[in-house]
C-alpha cells in the first residue's frame, strides 16, 4: 500500500509538516514507514533532540471512532527538524487491520499536545486494489498434502486435542523436561518409590523412614545416599552449645586466656596469688585513699619533696611534730608554703632576695606618695600613654618642660590632648600623622573648596552621584492565557532621596486566527509588583474587523518616581486580551532605571491636538 499525509498545523506553539512517505517491497511488509518534519512558529527546523510522538489508527466504518492499533509514546530523533518512524516496529499491528475497512484514519499526538485535528485519511495505491483477492484465504476449504510446515505454524498453536493418541515418541520429547508433575500416580501410596523389576517399572515401599541427614548447627557431613558422616566443623561450637561449668582446667591450653578473654571486673582478690600484684601491674595514679588501709603509708614511702600544700590538712602540722632545725628547703615542695603557713609580720628585709618583689607582688594601689623616694619617679617608670589629661593640673605642661620633637603617639593617652592645649597655629601639617584627621576630627564646614586639592575629587567620592541600573534580553515569552505576567523584576540603591526615570520597551506579536475577536497586548512600567490597568500602560490592539494573520509593533513608556534613599525595586509587566487557544509573543523587552539625586525647574509644552479620536479602552 502507499499511504500520503501532508498538512500543516498548530499545537503547543510548533508548526509541524508531516509527510507519509511509501513502503514498497516484494511482499507486503509488517510496517509502514512514516516521516515528518517539525518547525517552529518562525518556519525553522526545531533544536535537534528526542521527541515524544505517538500514532494511532482508527476505523470509522461502523458509524463510530474504533482504535484499531496504538503505536503507544515513543521517543524519536530528530536532526534538522526531519525524523522517520515503522508504524508497527515497536507495536506490531494486526494482519487484517485494514480488511474490509476504506475509512481508516492516521492520528498523530505530539508530547502532551491534544491529537492533531483533522485525521489523515488513509487511501490505497492503484495495484493495491488487487490484495482485495487475498481476503478468500480466511475462507480456504482445502489444503495440498504435505504444503503445511513447520514455518506456517503459529508457536503454541497446537493444542492436545490435535495430536493423535501415540504420536508422541521419546525421540519427540526434549531431554531433561520431563517434571514430577508429568508423572500419574500409577496407584503409589505415600511413602512408595518406583522400582525397576527386571522388565517393567513398579512402586513398592522404601527400606527405612529416614530420607536424608542434614548436619546441623556446628556439624558437618550429612546426604541423603549410601553411607554418610557427621563431624564438628572448625571453629563450628559457640558458646551457647557449651553447658556451664563444664571446662575444667585441663580443658584450656597454656597461655589460651589473654586480657580480652577476661570480662571487665570478673578478677576478684580471691583469684590472685599473694605477691601477684607489684609496681608494674598498678596504673600510674590509680591507686586512691580508699585502697589503703589505716596507717598504712610510713615515712620511707613518702618521696622527699612530695608533700605540699594541698597535702596537708589545715593545722595538720604543728611546731611539736617538726624537730628544731629539721624542715630544709629539700623537704619542701615547690610552693608549698603560702602566706596562710607564715605568721604576719615576720618576713624583713633580710628574707627578700634583690629585685623579688614585682607588680604581681604589689597589692594595686599599695604604692602611696609616703612610699616614693623623692626624685624616684624618672621617664623610663612612666608607662607610655598612660598620662591623660585629667593627671595633669591646668597648664601645668608648658613648652619649656617638653623636650623638643620628644612627644609622639604613644605617649598620649586617647583623648587626653584638647584644644585648650594646644597653642594657637602649633599644629602644622608635618605635626598630623598621615591618615589620623578623620571625619570625626573635622568640625563642621571645616573644609572648603580651598582645602580641597584641585583634580583629587572623582565621582566614588560624591554620595548622591547619577547611577543606572538596566536589564535587557532578546528572549520571546509567549502566552495564551488572557491575563498580566511580570517580564523584569530591576532594583536601584539610591545613595540618598531623588527621582528615578524609568524607561520600559518590547517589541510585540499578535497572532489574530479568529474573526470578531479583538485582540490586544499591553506593556506597563510600575514600582507595584501587580499589574494595575487604571495605571499609565502601553497597548498594542487590533480592531475587531481585522483580517486574520500576523502582527507586530513596538512599545515604550517612561515614568519618573520620586524616591528615598536605598533600595527601591521597579517592574515591568506584560497584559493579552486574546482567546486562550493561541500564543502571542512580546520579546526584546528592557527596563532601565536611572537615579538622579535632583530635579531642575520644569518645562513648557504646547497643548495636545485634539483632532484625533480617544483610543477605545480595552
Amino acid at each position: 500500500m502507499r499511504f500520503s499525509l501532508l498538512t500543516r498545523i498548530i499545537a503547543g506553539g510548533v508548526v509541524m509538516a508531516l509527510l507519509l512517505t511509501p513502503a514498497i517491497f516484494s511482499q507486503v511488509p509488517p510496517t509502514i514507514t512514516y516521516q515528518g518534519r517539525l518547525l517552529d512558529n518562525s518556519g525553522n527546523p526545531v533544536p535537534n533532540n528526542n521527541y515524544d510522538i505517538s500514532f494511532r489508527i482508527v476505523s470509522t466504518a461502523t458509524g463510530s471512532d474504533v482504535v484499531v492499533w496504538e503505536s503507544g509514546t515513543q521517543s524519536i530523533p530528530v536532526a534538522g527538524g526531519v525524523f522517520t518512524y515503522e508504524l508497527g516496529s515497536a507495536v506490531p499491528m494486526p494482519d487484517d487491520i485494514f480488511a474490509g475497512d476504506t475509512t481508516g484514519t492516521l492520528g498523530i499526538k505530539i508530547g502532551s499536545d491534544p491529537e492533531i485535528a483533522p485525521r489523515t485519511k488513509l487511501n490505497s495505491v492503484a495495484f493495491a486494489f488487487h490484495s482485495l483477492r487475498s481476503d478468500t484465504a480466511g475462507y480456504a476449504t482445502s489444503v495440498a498434502d504435505n504444503s503445511v510446515s513447520g514455518d506456517k505454524i503459529a508457536s503454541a498453536s497446537i493444542a492436545a486435542p490435535h495430536i493423535i493418541n501415540g504420536a508422541v515418541t521419546s525421540a519427540k520429547i526434549q531431554d531433561n523436561t520431563i517434571l514430577l508433575n508429568d508423572i500419574a500416580q500409577n496407584g503409589a501410596t505415600i511413602g512408595q518409590v518406583i522400582s525397576w523389576n527386571g522388565s517393567s517399572w513398579e512402586t513398592v515401599n522404601s527400606d527405612g523412614d529416614i530420607s536424608s541427614i542434614t548436619a546441623g548447627e556446628g556439624l558437618s557431613g550429612g546426604g541423603s545416599t549410601g553411607d554418610v558422616s557427621l563431624a564438628i566443623g572448625y571453629n563450628s561450637v559457640t558458646s551457647a552449645m557449651i553447658k556451664d561449668d563444664e571446662i575444667a582446667t585441663e580443658d584450656i591450653a597454656p597461655d589460651a586466656i589473654i586480657g580480652s578473654r577476661i570480662a571487665a571486673g570478673a578478677v576478684s582478690n580471691a583469684d590472685l596469688a599473694n605477691d601477684a600484684v607489684n609496681s608494674a601491674k598498678i596504673q600510674n595514679a590509680s591507686i586512691t585513699a580508699a585502697d589503703l588501709g589505716a596507717s598504712s603509708v610510713y615515712s620511707t614511702e613518702i618521696a622527699d619533696g612530695t608533700v605540699g600544700n594541698v597535702d596537708l590538712a589545715v593545722n595538720a602540722v604543728t611546731s611539736a611534730k617538726i624537730l628544731d632545725g629539721m624542715v630544709a628547703t629539700a623537704d619542701l615542695a615547690p610552693h608549698a608554703v603560702t602566706s596562710a603557713k607564715i605568721a604576719n609580720g615576720t618576713i624583713v628585709s633580710a628574707d627578700l632576695a634583690s629585685n623579688v618583689v614585682g607588680p604581681d607582688e604589689i597589692v594595686d594601689g599599695a604604692v602611696r606618695n609616703a612610699e616614693l623616694a623623692p626624685d624616684a619617679i624618672t621617664s623610663n617608670k612612666i608607662f607610655d600613654g598612660t598620662i591623660v589629661g585629667a593627671d595633669l593640673a591646668k597648664s601645668s605642661v608648658s613648652s619649656i618642660h617638653i623636650v623638643g620633637g620628644t612627644i609622639t603617639s604613644s605617649d598620649l593617652g586617647t583623648n587626653s590632648v584638647t584644644a585648650d592645649e594646644i597653642a594657637t597655629d602649633a599644629v602644622r601639617a608635618a605635626e598630623i600623622q598621615a591618615g589620623a584627621v578623620g571625619n570625626s576630627e573635622l568640625a563642621s564646614d571645616a573644609v572648603t573648596g580651598a582645602k580641597v586639592s584641585n583634580g583629587s575629587l572623582y565621582d566614588s567620592d560624591i554620595g548622591d552621584e547619577p547611577g543606572v541600573a538596566h536589564y535587557a534580553t532578546s528572549s520571546y515569552y509567549g502566552q495564551n492565557i488572557s491575563g498580566p505576567h511580570k517580564l523584569i523584576t530591576r532594583t536601584i540603591n539610591c545613595p540618598t532621596s531623588g527621582y528615578v526615570l524609568a524607561i520600559g520597551s518590547a517589541y510585540c506579536e499578535l497572532n489574530k486566527f479568529l474573526s470578531s475577536i479583538k485582540y490586544s497586548i499591553g506593556m506597563q512600567v510600575s514600582d507595584s509588583s501587580v499589574y494595575d490597568i487604571k495605571s499609565p500602560r502601553r497597548t498594542f490592539s487590533l480592531p475587531i474587523d481585522a483580517t486574520q494573520g500576523y502582527y507586530d509593533a513596538s512599545l515604550s513608556q517612561q515614568l519618573i518616581y520620586y524616591v528615598s534613599a536605598g533600595n527601591n525595586t521597579f517592574y515591568l509587566h506584560s497584559y493579552i486580551w486574546t482567546p486562550s487557544t493561541t500564543y502571542q509573543y512580546i520579546h526584546d523587552y528592557a527596563l532601565s532605571l536611572l537615579f538622579v539625586p535632583t530635579a531642575y525647574g520644569t518645562m513648557t509644552y504646547p497643548a495636545p491636538e485634539t483632532d484625533n479620536p480617544p483610543l477605545e479602552d480595552e
